[in-house]
């Protein structure tokens, strides 16, 4: 028995607990294509495999290979999936989390500085409070 690369996506979407359009938002395609690739009526070149195993931080071979994977391998995948999870985290950050997940490197950096700033002002702060 085979598993396509829809049905591989689909799982994955799955376990990340993702709408289709939200998925499609972090890949930077479409819900249609999504939507195609899940139904199995449209499968990605090999460089879009690529891009989407690395933005979803699994193993292209995972994608691509039609093969029912073995226990171990699932358990790897699972295991690798779940390091990437946002369990434990407020609907809020979960919020932040995705958002973040869909800037550009451009944009990252930014909330990075001011996340620094605003990390490095709260820390000075309570070394300050503590000190007086």
């Amino acid at each position: 028995m085979t598993e396509k690369f829809g049905d591989k996506l689909k799982k994955i979407r799955l376990s990340k607990n993702m709408s289709q359009e939200e998925l499609a938002v972090f890949l930077h395609t479409s819900k249609q294509v999504i939507s195609r690739y899940e139904t199995n009526q449209r499968t990605p070149k090999i460089t879009v495999a690529q891009e989407y195993a690395d933005k979803l931080k699994i193993p292209l071979l995972y994608l691509i290979d039609d093969k029912i994977l073995s226990v171990e391998k699932l358990q790897y995948v699972l295991n690798d999936i779940k390091h990437y999870s946002t369990e434990g985290y407020t609907a809020s950050e979960k919020d932040m989390i995705k958002k973040y997940r869909c800037l550009p490197s451009e944009g990252k950096a930014t909330v990075d500085a001011v996340i620094d700033i605003q990390y490095n002002a709260a820390t000075q702060k309570i070394s300050n409070d503590t000190a007086d």
